[in-house]
């Protein structure tokens, strides 16, 4: 009967866990940053799910919907406590797997200052970029990069820095999709990456082709 009682505490525990941070084995992971509530919210057929789940501090608006901005864009969380302090995402991906992490920042004036601010982002612990918000006005800005993580908890962090005289960090959208290295194009391309590194995107060009989007 003990025994029967410490498996049915377990499995108990087990699935208030689930229930609270439902997301530990994730190959896919869309981060709506932001958004109010607790439930998933669907854009264009993807499920995007709130930021409430991987990070506490910070604040929530929503600006204006743009036709140039995608939906998933006219919310974001910003910190206006985040000079020279870390604010962290935490989420629980695989460590042996590598993935593709693309961050979304749309400004928007949501502050009413007219003043897009510039800030440092970081990926494990390692600078990833320097984000200027007011590099385009009417559209998203975004960064991405290939990671290979160290740990199952990998945190992408925003910090404020003094030298940069405006800087109130702010995210609109986080996303990290599992790279499937079965594919012989990734495995001879990728193979060589070790836990801990990354490969940062400078441009993505279609050469030879007519569309401007691909999908």
């Amino acid at each position: 009967m003990e025994n029967l009682t410490v498996i049915l505490l377990l499995v108990s525990a087990i699935a208030a866990n689930a229930a609270s941070f439902p997301f530990i084995f994730n190959h896919l992971l869309r981060v709506d940053c932001g958004v109010t509530g607790e439930t998933t919210e669907t854009y264009n057929n993807q499920s995007w799910f709130p930021d409430s789940f991987f990070i506490d501090p910070g604040k929530t608006t929503r600006i204006s919907s743009s036709p140039n901005v995608p939906q998933v864009m006219t919310t974001l969380r910003y910190f206006p406590d985040g000079e020279d302090k870390q604010n962290c995402y935490r989420l629980p991906l695989i460590n042996t797997e590598k993935f593709i992490f693309r961050a979304g920042f749309y400004y928007g004036n949501y502050d009413g200052k007219s003043q897009p601010p510039v800030f440092d982002l970081s990926l494990g612990g390692q600078t990833w970029a320097t984000i200027n918000s007011s590099a385009t006005t009417d559209v998203p800005v975004f960064q991405e990069l290939i990671y290979a993580p160290r740990n199952d908890n990998i945190s992408v962090c925003l910090v404020g820095r003094k030298e940069y005289g405006s800087g109130t960090p702010f995210i609109s959208s986080l996303e990290a999709t599992y790279l499937d290295e079965h594919e012989t194009r990734n495995r001879t391309v990728y193979g060589m990456m070790r836990n801990g590194t990354a490969y940062h995107l400078v441009a993505r060009l279609n050469f030879g082709g007519y569309d401007q989007v691909i999908e």
